[in-house]
């Protein structure tokens, strides 16, 4: 891997100077992220053993790696995807593209700092000179982007467009009593119901527009795309899953939520106080705990969710920071942790049957872990909430309802078509 000085431009010029390449995003709240073009290296997994296959060619990949820096410090090598929300499952046709799960090494990454900005490139092995000379083509044209800076963020358009259900209204409600059957009899705890809409556009739509409308747009959240031919996985989630550095971890527990209404200030009050909200988080936070302490010497764990405002609905939130016994990979981390009760369930393997044999459909990589890891082990996972895949002319758009035993069919639709609001924002859609 080569380093090199690159003029500050926004992500957005970078990703559109290659526009046929596999492309990365990943943007972590309030801090610097990094857009990536290409693959020196593509990790693809399948079936349960996900974690160790992952681990072990990821191992070999990045004993292979030799880091130099012609400016600044080198760049960190780091593996970026995602996983499906059950990986051990066979992706659906829809969800061929990005399979069980998928990582990638970009061959080109794009950062900025506050002294400027830094292009790296990493070739897996020792390239020959017609690869290079192709390196050296790309890297002018990725510098003249970049020095040009010309991304426009197009308006949003007319809205025109279809937007259709994958659930009708009946066949929610069945679903919901089902679940509360189930917690009656003492078979679940909670279950979280998930359901898509499809949206038709009456234009091809364009990836790099919609992620840089969630990027102005949810500054709070994890903005993150997997761009591959033409399909793209993108999303703005507000919640972490887990991140490593070093010794230290952290995570998030969010569940529990409501509409956000700018006039309303007592709205965190009341979701404070609501009961059946508190439950759905009391479980999250519980799993959490419960999970981490196998890895952790200590965690230090609010008494009471803070509320997490974004655009338009709040959470309750309760992060999670520790510290680790000993060194432990992130991917352990996930593993242990995915999926927690907020986008699963509880008993876990309870939930997930019912999820895999009445939900319907495939989540694919909604409400999977989605994030990178490095060959120190550090690594940060976001939980794929609040995302589209895109193809064409549509877009598929997840959202799902944290079910116990007070929850109401209609009041849990209303939730799932809040959580909506922000692809669909992003994507132009007028109601």
């Amino acid at each position: 891997m080569i380093s090199i000085p690159a003029p500050r431009a926004r992500w957005a010029s970078f990703l559109g100077a290659l526009p046929d390449d596999e492309r990365v995003l990943w943007l972590p709240p309030h801090e610097r992220g990094w857009a990536g073009i290409g693959a020196a290296c593509r990790l693809e997994v399948t079936g349960r053993q996900w974690r160790t296959q992952l681990a072990d060619a990821a191992r070999a990949l990045f004993d292979r790696l030799q880091t130099h820096a012609l400016y600044g410090a080198p760049h960190t090598a780091r593996l970026v995807g995602g996983l499906a929300f059950a990986p051990d499952a066979p992706p659906s046709p829809v969800w061929r593209a990005f399979g069980a799960g998928r990582f990638v090494l970009p061959r080109w990454t794009y950062s900025v700092s506050d002294t400027g900005g830094t292009l790296t490139v990493a070739v897996e092995g020792r390239p020959h000179s017609s690869d290079v000379a192709h390196l050296r083509d790309e890297a002018q044209r990725l510098l003249a982007c970049l020095d040009a800076d010309a991304f426009v963020e197009l308006p949003v358009g007319d809205g025109r467009a279809t937007l259709t259900s994958s659930t009708s209204v009946d066949s929610w409600r069945t679903l919901i009593d089902e679940i509360r059957a189930g917690v009656a009899e003492g078979r679940f705890r909670k279950v979280v119901a998930a359901r898509h809409s499809e949206l038709v556009a009456s234009h091809p739509i364009d990836p790099l527009q919609v992620l840089s409308r969630l990027d102005a747009g949810f500054p709070d959240c994890f903005r993150f795309g997997m761009l591959l031919g033409g399909e793209a996985f993108v999303g703005a989630t507000p919640e972490r899953l887990v991140a490593r550095r070093g010794l230290r971890i952290f995570a998030d527990a969010l569940a529990g939520s409501m509409a956000a209404v700018p006039s309303d200030p007592g709205a965190g009050d009341r979701l404070r106080a609501d009961g059946k909200e508190r439950l759905e988080h009391a479980l999250v936070v519980e799993a959490i705990r419960e999970t981490l302490s196998r890895f952790a010497s200590h965690l230090q764990i609010g008494a009471a969710p803070q509320i997490l405002t974004l655009r338009h609905v709040l959470h309750l939130h309760t992060p999670v920071v520790g510290e680790l016994a000993r060194p432990v990979h992130v991917l352990d981390l996930v593993e242990a942790l995915h999926p927690t009760p907020a986008v699963g369930g509880l008993p876990r393997a309870e939930a997930l049957a019912w999820i895999a044999a009445s939900e319907g459909g495939d989540r694919g990589l909604y409400a999977g872990p989605v994030g990178w890891f490095d060959g120190h082990g550090d690594g940060e996972f976001a939980v794929a909430i609040r995302s589209a895949l895109l193809a064409g002319d549509r877009a598929r758009i997840y959202a799902g309802a944290g079910v116990v035993a007070d929850s109401n069919a209609e009041a849990e639709l209303a939730e799932t078509e809040l959580k909506q609001r922000a692809m669909l924002s992003a994507l132009g859609y007028c109601a």
